[in-house]
């Protein structure tokens, strides 16, 4: 699978952020605090989401979303994975 296009909103640091990927090598760069690490972890979340059969959440604690992933003083948060074929996995907490 090709990640195309990652939109995070209330997740963890990130308010609202769009990350546009292109084929091959893409680097993630900021300052401490930026959001790195929350951007890789949403992969993570979505990605196990989006191919199960490659990662069984229920085997790997911490595949998923928490009340701790969303932005403090916020509701609720809103991860989207678009592949290349824009197949869109989706997940709301």
């Amino acid at each position: 699978m090709q990640v195309n296009k990652l939109t995070l909103t209330n997740f963890r640091g990130l308010t609202n952020s769009i990350l546009d990927f292109t084929p091959g090598f893409n680097l993630i760069v900021g300052v401490n605090g930026a959001g790195k690490t929350a951007v890789l972890d949403a992969l993570k979340i979505l990605l196990a989401h989006a191919l199960p059969h490659l990662a069984d959440t229920k085997s790997f604690p911490g595949i998923g979303l928490e009340r701790d992933d969303i932005t403090l003083g916020r509701n609720q948060t809103f991860s989207s994975l678009t592949s290349l074929d824009e197949t869109r996995t989706t997940l709301w907490h």
